[in-house]
C-alpha cells in the first residue's frame, strides 16, 4: 500500500478540510459546457495553493461531464512526470495507495497489460515502486479524483522526457488497451517546467515582464494543444526548452488516436502568476480532451 509523499505541504491531511477546498474550488470554478465525452484531462501537479484553481477547472468540466452523460469514470490512467529520476523511462505502479480520503485502488489488470505491451514495443519500461513512492505527480491527481468519481481505479505511471517516435509508441499501446473501453479518462501533468529560465538568473527584469513573456511563449505553445497538432507541440517544448512535454504529448496522442476532436484549454498560468515563491518558473494549463 503506497502511503502519501506530500499530504500537508501540498494539500491539507485534514479529510474534512481538504473535501471542503476542493468543493469550494471546484464551486467557483467558471468553465463553458462541454458538448461530448471527455476522455482526457491536463491538469498541474503543484500544490493545490498556487495551481488547485486551474486543476479544479479540468475535474469540474469531468464531474459537469459525468452528470450529463450519466457514466461513470472506472479507471484513471494518471501519467505524471517523474521528478525523481528513479526507476525507468516509463515506470508503473501496481500498488493501491492511502489517501486522508480513502484508499484508491490500482486497476492492476490494465497497469500489467499496459506494462506488457510497452515491453514488447521495446520501449524502457519497468514497475518501480521506488519512482512512485518518491514522487508527488500522481498523489496531487487523487484528492481531486476521490471527490469527482470516488470509486474510480488507477493506473500510475510516470515518465521521464520521452523521445517523439517513443510517444507514439506508447500512445498507441494506450489505444490499442483502451480503443473499446468508454469508461477510462486519462490524466496528464502539465506543470511544465522552463529548464532554460530561473528567477534568480533575471535580475533586473520585474516579476511583471517575467510573467508576461512566459505568458508569450505558453500562447504560442498552448495554441498546438488546442488544434491537437501532437508534432507541432513536441518540437515547441523541446525549442522553449519545456520539461515534462511527455507526459501532455502522450495523453494528446493517445486521446487523438481514441477519437477526440477537441482540445478545450480552460486556463492558462504560470507558477510566478499564482505565487509559487520558489526559482523555477513553470507553466499550468488546465485543459480537457473531447471525443
Amino acid at each position: 500500500m503506497r502511503s502519501s509523499l506530500v499530504e500537508s505541504q501540498y494539500y491539507p491531511s485534514d479529510p474534512d478540510a481538504l473535501k471542503e477546498r476542493i468543493r469550494n474550488l471546484q464551486y467557483f470554478s467558471k468553465i463553458p459546457f462541454i458538448n461530448g465525452k471527455v476522455i482526457g484531462l491536463v491538469v498541474p501537479d503543484s500544490e493545490l495553493d498556487f495551481s488547485g484553481r486551474t486543476s479544479s477547472k479540468s475535474f469540474r468540466a469531468l464531474a459537469d461531464n459525468i452528470l450529463s452523460t450519466g457514466e461513470q469514470v472506472k479507471t484513471f490512467v494518471i501519467l505524471g512526470v517523474n521528478h525523481s529520476g528513479l526507476g525507468s523511462k516509463i515506470s508503473f505502479s501496481v500498488q493501491d495507495f492511502d489517501t486522508s480520503l480513502g484508499v484508491v485502488n490500482n486497476d492492476v489488470s490494465l497497469t500489467e497489460r499496459l506494462l506488457t505491451g510497452c515491453l514488447d514495443a521495446g520501449l524502457e519500461v519497468s514497475v518501480s515502486e521506488s519512482a512512485h513512492r518518491n514522487d508527488y505527480s500522481v498523489e496531487v491527481q487523487l484528492p481531486f479524483i476521490k471527490t469527482v468519481s470516488p470509486d474510480a481505479l488507477i493506473v500510475p505511471v510516470l515518465l521521464k522526457d520521452l523521445s517523439f517516435s517513443e510517444v507514439m509508441k506508447f500512445s498507441e499501446i494506450i489505444y490499442d488497451i483502451f480503443r473499446t473501453d468508454s469508461r477510462t479518462v486519462i490524466i496528464s501533468s502539465s506543470s511544465l517546467l522552463h529548464n532554460n529560465l530561473v528567477k534568480s538568473s533575471l535580475t533586473g527584469i520585474s516579476s511583471s515582464s517575467i510573467s508576461l513573456e512566459l505568458s508569450n511563449i505558453d500562447k504560442s505553445l498552448f495554441s498546438e494543444l488546442s488544434s491537437l497538432n501532437i508534432d507541432g507541440f513536441f518540437l515547441r517544448t523541446i525549442d522553449s526548452s519545456l520539461i515534462g512535454a511527455s507526459c501532455v504529448s502522450s495523453c494528446l496522442e493517445s486521446c487523438k488516436l481514441l477519437g477526440a476532436s477537441i482540445v478545450e484549454v480552460l486556463e492558462v498560468t504560470n507558477s510566478l502568476a499564482c505565487g509559487r515563491g520558489d526559482d523555477s518558473l513553470s507553466s499550468f494549463v488546465s485543459a480537457v480532451i473531447v471525443r
